[in-house]
């Protein structure tokens, strides 16, 4: 099996969180990645299944967005930037929303 490249990001800065219960289970964050910025949202699979269930009582133009990188835990950003970097970008980038800083 082929390696693929180890997503390295020059920065990983966090935007915004939910909590439910007083745990993190959804991290907005603003990634440098190759002298581009990108939102990459990341949660547990848990809330990916209460915003997806959450969004069924809309039409598809008014749901949420649910494109997030499932992880097991999110609680602790510092391991979540660590598990982020010891991916391969493959993996990472459908995640990744480019921001278009010139407009």
């Amino acid at each position: 099996m082929k390696e693929g490249r180890l997503f390295t990001p020059e920065a990983i800065f966090q935007l915004g969180t939910v909590e439910e219960a007083g745990n993190v289970v959804e991290r907005d964050l603003e990634v440098g990645y190759k002298n581009r910025v990108y939102i990459l949202s990341v949660g547990t699979q848990n809330y990916l299944d209460a915003l997806r269930s959450y969004n069924q009582r809309f039409s598809p133009e008014e749901q949420l967005d649910d494109n997030l990188l499932v992880m097991p835990t999110v609680n602790d950003l510092n391991l979540v930037f660590r598990t982020l970097r010891s991916m391969d970008f493959e993996a990472i980038a459908p995640y990744l929303v480019e921001q278009d800083l010139d407009g």
